[in-house]
């Protein structure tokens, strides 16, 4: 062999080599059509560092091949899957863009793949239950979840819903108190109708100090204190309760409309602070004496006092535009303060 041929020979080798030492420091970049072809390279080659193009890899299989690789090795990745990129430096992943399954293991090996995850939406995925989700909350407490939350049977909303009705009708009864020990993971409720339950215990309301409107009509509750800390309070249809002691009401000084018809209270008295009503029902309220409804009346000049009524909602109490305004809301699972427009599309 001709020197000058030989040594065009050992240049190329020597390229080579530089080359591969090249690709193990910097690491390669791949893309591969299934995850057992990915699988089976990095058994051959055992990279040190790989990157991942365009592939299409669930999160469990990504972790997979991660844990393939030697320790210490680096894994960068760019999947689309459930309709979303996703890479490792991913902060907020919205899963609910297709129909495929996300199971337990997605999730988790999501959580490990993506260091600066901060929000993880899959609240359309209803198979992920609260059984599975509330250990992740609490072993990720810097990581928002947003999910499907189930407050008993049927009843359920969006972790993130700020409107929440369980649209009873009134022999429906079948939410209990201790179901709502799950509002803790809903901070934004800003709108709750829980009427026509078993409700008596009212500490719920502690996960929800923002509350502008609540309903719990027809529920066993004896104890107002919970609804007293609502200081943002602005609507309130509080009919057929036990309760007979109003006074913790007095605190909530930005209600607009209150209903307390069917309650078994004798002293209104307390609701003097109430300055901002507008209306107020006492219909059938059989042990309040009259001079205390027309003291009422005399000391709330601008409000529409209603004690004469043939019912809790009669006399157009739901013939408002605040009723329009929350039903909408409702619907929708998306509060409007009240004195804000509602948008111009379908609650649905």
């Amino acid at each position: 062999m001709k020197p000058r041929l030989l040594s065009a020979l050992l240049c190329a080798v020597l390229l080579l080599a530089l080359c591969a030492v090249t690709t193990a420091a910097l690491g390669e970049t791949m893309t591969f059509g299934n995850i057992s072809q990915a699988l089976d390279y990095v058994k051959k080659n055992q990279p040190k560092s790989l990157e991942l193009t365009d592939v299409r890899f669930s999160p469990k299989d990504l972790l997979k091949l991660k844990n393939s690789m030697p320790e210490g090795s680096k894994l960068k990745f760019s999947t689309t899957w459930c309709g979303t990129t996703i890479t490792q430096n991913s902060r907020d992943i919205n899963l609910n863009n297709s129909k495929a399954g996300v199971g337990q293991e997605d999730v988790e090996a999501l959580i490990t793949l993506c260091p600066k995850l901060k929000k993880l939406n899959f609240s359309s995925h209803h198979n992920l239950s609260n059984k599975i989700v509330i250990p992740l909350i609490e072993k990720y407490p810097d990581i928002e979840f947003v999910w499907f939350v189930v407050i008993r049977g049927n009843k359920s909303l969006c972790s993130d819903d700020s409107a929440y009705s369980t649209f009873n009708k009134p022999n429906e009864q079948i939410i209990h108190s201790a179901d709502l020990e799950v509002l803790k993971y809903c901070p934004n409720i800003k709108a709750l109708d829980l009427g026509h339950n078993y409700i008596d215990d009212l500490s719920f309301l502690q996960y929800c100090p923002d509350l502008e409107m609540l309903i719990l009509g027809q529920n066993p509750v004896t104890d107002l204190t919970w609804i007293g800390t609502l200081k943002h309070l602005k609507y309130a249809e509080l009919f057929s309760l036990k309760a007979t002691d109003c006074s913790p009401l007095a605190n909530c000084t930005e209600l607009l409309d209150l209903n307390l018809s069917y309650c078994p209270m004798t002293d209104l008295t307390p609701l003097q602070s109430l300055t901002k009503l507008e209306r107020f029902w006492g219909n059938k309220m059989s042990k309040l004496p009259e001079d205390q409804k027309t003291q009422f009346a005399a000391d709330h000049p601008d409000c529409l006092c209603v004690f004469k009524g043939g019912h809790a909602t009669s006399d157009n109490w739901r013939k408002h535009e605040r009723y329009d305004h929350y039903i909408w809301c409702l619907k929708a699972h998306e509060w409007i303060p009240f004195e804000e427009p509602l948008p111009n599309r379908s609650p649905y």
